[in-house]
């Protein structure tokens, strides 16, 4: 069974394109900003965390796939 890994340095450029701060994206999604910070570090794989920030930033969660 493959294991898929997302790219969380995406979506630190999406953040930063958009003008966003971490605590503005935890507020919007629910998610903690440590969470966050994690998730843009590489050092969170978590999917459910992965498809709620896609949803926030209105992309699909396969455009977060590393190959």
């Amino acid at each position: 069974m493959q294991v898929m890994k997302y790219d969380g340095l995406k979506l630190r450029r999406l953040r930063m394109e958009r003008g966003y701060r971490q605590t503005q994206v935890a507020a919007g999604t629910g998610i903690s900003q440590p969470t966050i910070s994690e998730v843009e570090s590489g050092n969170n794989q978590d999917p459910p965390t992965f498809k709620r920030l896609a949803e926030f930033y209105g992309i699909e969660m396969g455009e977060l796939i590393v190959d």
